[in-house]
């Protein structure tokens, strides 16, 4: 490209230095362009066209490099949109790795940190595995089947993928008890949130948890399977297994004295 057409197309050049720059431009053909040339001893009509087929050239040309700008700022920001959803998509899979919880690792890293400091304030001694762990198959926990806060022993049959909900089966059918509700509920499939399961600790843990007098957790009732809110009010070892003696929230007799119960370190957990 020659130094005239330069001056008509530069970058930025407004319609004032445009208009100048084929003036210009006009002058110099007019003096270096051979004879007979076109561009020799043009009258002021064929220079008036001349001048706008090059204005109309320059804001083409400006008109190309403003579409171009656009797309390749348009090209960025889609390419910024995709760097942010496959970050999504590998917390996704960590996630579900982690137990199909639907929670990213970090999430659910800072919900554990938050019940530990919580159970730590309430004077509970634990082990990591009663919070911090996914339920297995097979493993007896503590869940909540009913919408009256009704807790009761339960065994994990599996993670549901997509509902990320915990399916749980009861089990326990005492086929001689009483009619009530928590024995109307037993034998049935439930699928509970994972805020509504309570682990129990598993079988090498429990011997080593001490449960702090007046610390509040949830214990299985003696000769049930039906879990209450209680307060720990001796731990210890007795009849050769770790338990502790607990007052079960409005468990008074007739006379208006709550007993405690004796119950093993394996029926108690923590909410």
């Amino acid at each position: 490209m020659s130094a005239t057409h330069k001056l008509m197309i530069g970058k930025g050049a407004s319609s004032a230095s445009a208009g100048e720059a084929c003036d210009k431009t006009f002058t110099e053909l007019a003096k270096v362009a051979p004879v007979g040339s076109p561009c020799r001893g043009l009258d002021q009509q064929q220079a008036n066209q001349l001048r706008k087929l090059y204005m109309a050239g320059a804001k083409t040309a400006a008109a190309a490099e403003k579409q171009l700008s656009e797309g390749i700022r348009a090209i960025k920001s889609l390419s910024a949109s995709i760097t942010a959803a496959e970050t999504l998509a590998a917390r996704d899979v960590v996630a579900t790795s982690n137990g199909g919880s639907g929670e990213t690792a970090e999430a659910a890293a800072t919900i554990a940190a938050k019940k530990r400091k919580r159970q730590e304030e309430k004077g509970i001694k634990f082990k990591p595995s009663m919070v911090n762990r996914t339920p297995e198959h097979g493993e007896p926990v503590a869940s909540k089947v009913a919408s009256h806060d009704l807790w009761i022993l339960v065994t994990v049959d599996k993670l549901d993928p997509t509902t990320h909900k915990v399916v749980v089966v009861d089990e326990h059918v005492d086929q001689d008890g009483p009619p009530s509700t928590a024995n109307e509920l037993r034998g049935r499939r439930y699928f509970v949130n994972r805020e509504h399961v309570l682990l129990m600790p598993l079988p090498q843990d429990a011997p080593n948890i001490k449960h702090e007098i007046g610390s509040k957790v949830m214990a299985m009732y003696p000769d049930t399977t039906t879990f209450y809110p209680a307060k720990v009010t001796e731990s210890g070892i007795m009849e050769g297994e770790r338990c502790c003696t607990v007052q079960f929230v409005d468990d008074e007799d007739e006379t208006g004295v709550i007993p405690s119960r004796l119950v093993p370190n394996r029926f108690i957990t923590v909410r």
